[in-house]
């Protein structure tokens, strides 16, 4: 037996390579029901709009359509199946004053914020919880972004959660997506978090 060969024979499988087999793919394709039976409960559920996705150890299913497995995220982040490889972020091209100070994003990999130093005081600050690959997101964000800059008493703050198993998801209790929170002059929050546009322009009145 070769020593490379060797090697290969004693490497214990990871409890991840386990649960997916040598290949995450696997799952892509069956669904969450047939899931949950190969693989047990999951120790979360979260689902934004139709979309769902199945919390486990080492790994998230995702599922676009809320019953298919379309993707399959594999701890350090690697995605696997039909969905697209996260790209990197583009640092931003130089914006007006104004609009810089109106719409602010926090990408820093999910992890816990500061709420009192993105709460702008005097401003009615709404903070958006979302995510890249998250469809009702997409269609929310533009919304959102053109709500703040035409209203010069609202603060839009983006907060990019990553996935699902980021400190930050822990932090607020999210549990879906878009998460948006609405936060007087003062700081205090206003009505409950939401993904309703109009619940949303609600909570900022209130705000007033």
């Amino acid at each position: 037996m070769e020593p490379a060969e060797q090697a290969k024979k004693s490497r214990k499988p990871t409890r991840a390579s386990k649960l997916l087999g040598r290949d995450p793919k696997s799952f892509v394709g069956s669904t969450l029901a047939e899931v949950r039976e190969k693989l047990g409960r999951p120790k979360g559920e979260m689902k934004s709009g139709g979309e769902k996705c199945l919390l486990y150890d080492k790994f998230t299913v995702f599922s676009t359509d809320g019953d298919t497995v379309s993707h399959v995220e594999v701890g350090g982040g690697e995605v696997t199946g039909r969905a697209r490889s996260p790209r990197r972020r583009v640092a931003p091209t130089r914006a007006t004053a104004s609009q810089a100070s109106t719409i602010r994003k926090i990408a820093d990999g999910g992890q816990r914020i500061d709420l009192k130093k993105i709460i702008v005081p005097g401003k009615i600050t709404v903070v958006d919880f979302y995510a890249d690959w998250c469809g009702p997101c997409k269609r929310m964000g533009p919304q959102l972004e053109q709500l703040a800059r035409s209203d010069p008493d609202v603060v839009l703050c983006k907060v990019d959660i990553v996935n699902w198993n980021k400190p930050v998801v822990k932090q607020f209790g999210i549990r879906s997506i878009p998460n948006v929170r609405v936060y007087d002059r003062n700081g205090a929050a206003v009505g409950t978090p939401t993904s309703g546009l109009g619940a949303i322009k609600q909570n900022i009145e209130r705000a007033r």
